[in-house]
């Protein structure tokens, strides 16, 4: 009888401890959000070579700095002229792009949070991509809270090369929890994302996030 007992209790544990750790759309937007907040602005952008060029078609994808300055989940990217990756934004008719974002810590597991930001840019005004008036400066503080070292590279006065804002619009998020049954993996609903709440610590570890009740 006691055996049953404990047999019992052990399943009801289980069961329950499973139904706490599974991720729903909800949590998923919370802790996607979390992630793309708490890696200081560090993605991989992804663009395609436009039509005309020899390379047509082909995917080309480096590692981007990128600051989230919009309460919705858009960001701020930084356009230089000789960048591939831009050209190739400015020459799409849709000025598209994907920013997927992982952890910093050096492991590539599976098992690890991940994120694809489906988006497109939107180009803003000249006064405000060039660091100018109250909008232009807003977002050159925020850009330099996670980069402080690009200080030489913003607009108005970028050297070497000609910088200037541009925004970053989320039409789709694609999200993997990680590996295993109890994670989400799936397209998160933009308005879930744009409205998530983002009180975590700013810079708190992924291992400290994952571990909190959403």
């Amino acid at each position: 009888m006691l055996a049953h007992l404990l047999s019992l209790t052990t399943i009801t544990i289980y069961l329950i401890g499973s139904a706490i750790a599974i991720e729903d759309e909800y949590k998923a937007a919370q802790l996607a959000r979390h992630l793309v907040e708490s890696v200081k602005g560090v993605g991989t952008i992804s663009t395609i070579f436009p039509s005309g060029d020899e390379l047509e078609g082909h995917p080309f994808s480096l590692e981007v700095y990128y600051a989230s300055c919009y309460n919705d989940g858009s960001l701020t990217l930084l356009s230089m002229p000789i960048s591939q990756s831009y050209n190739n934004i400015i020459r799409d008719s849709q000025h598209r792009a994907t920013i997927s974002v992982m952890p910093l810590d050096g492991s590539a597991r599976a098992s690890n949070y991940r994120v694809g930001l489906i988006g497109h840019v939107s180009f803003l005004d000249s006064h405000t991509s060039s660091g100018l008036g109250e909008e232009g400066e807003r977002l050159r503080s925020c850009y330099l809270l996670d980069h402080p070292d690009s200080s030489i590279w913003l607009p108005p006065h970028g050297v070497p090369h000609q910088s200037y804002f541009v925004r970053f619009d989320i039409d789709r998020v694609w999200y993997i929890g990680g590996f295993g049954s109890s994670h989400y993996i799936g397209y998160i609903p933009l308005e879930l994302y744009a409205a998530a709440a983002t009180w975590f610590p700013k810079y708190v570890s992924l291992s400290s996030a994952t571990s909190i009740t959403l």
